[in-house]
């Protein structure tokens, strides 16, 4: 029997038990990610049913969250497999090496486009961890869609004024409280983005104008000295 399309009622359909996959949660982060993809697509990518034994095959996530949704019943991939080349099947779907590789230069360009685009759809859908997957060579991280320039010749209109530059200061923090002082002192607030609910935590990251800053530091600074020279 080839692979067919076809609604199937819930009631029908067993988990695997043999499922290699950890069991999510609406606890965890993973969770959290494929529902928003659910949601805003739809289910794209059907989840794989075996005719001969009621097993879910592929898309136990899946299956949870249509539950979850009140959903009764869904188109499936319906197979009709021994219980031995089932369980092959479930491997082969969830096996990360089965698939293509990336264009790092295609995937770089494709993220940096739906960030800028759509920068919701991004943080939900978890793909800024996809960034740690490129490798590109030194100098990959302009802009791909630019002309290639001749060696020696810089793009038009660009000098720069006395003095000008774009450097950077990068802090980090491992101690929660030390962070929450620092943004304390520089005003910051974190922003929070939906979908993000589970065991994993994200950082806060801003890029600051150095100079106002830097103001603000010295500023801060004169106030302390003239408090101490004031003392009896």
């Amino acid at each position: 029997m080839k692979p067919v399309i076809q609604e199937i009622p819930f009631s029908k359909v067993n988990p695997a038990p043999y499922n290699p996959r950890e069991r999510l949660t609406p606890a965890d982060h993973e969770y959290q990610t494929i529902k928003n993809s659910v949601h805003e697509f739809g289910l794209v990518e059907l989840p794989v049913w075996n005719k001969r034994t009621n097993n879910l095959v592929s898309g136990h996530t899946r299956l949870d969250i249509l539950k979850a949704d009140g959903e009764k019943a869904s188109m499936f991939i319906v197979v009709d497999l021994p219980a031995d080349r089932e369980k092959a099947l479930n491997v082969t779907l969830n096996n990360p090496n089965v698939a293509g590789r990336w264009n790092d230069a295609s995937l770089a360009s494709l993220l940096r486009e739906i960030e800028q685009g759509m920068p919701d759809l991004y943080d939900g859908l978890d793909m800024a961890p996809l960034n740690q997957e490129i490798d590109l060579p030194t100098g990959a991280d302009v802009d791909m869609d630019a002309p290639e320039l001749e060696e020696g010749i810089g793009p038009p209109e660009m000098e720069l004024l006395p003095y000008e530059s774009y450097s950077y200061v990068v802090l980090f923090f491992k101690d929660a409280r030390e962070f929450e002082a620092a943004a304390e002192h520089f005003g910051l607030t974190e922003t929070k983005v939906p979908g993000y609910v589970g065991k994993k935590t994200i950082g806060l990251g801003r890029v600051l104008d150095g100079a106002s800053y830097l103001k603000r530091i010295q500023s801060t600074d004169g106030h302390a000295r003239g408090a101490k020279k004031n003392q009896p």
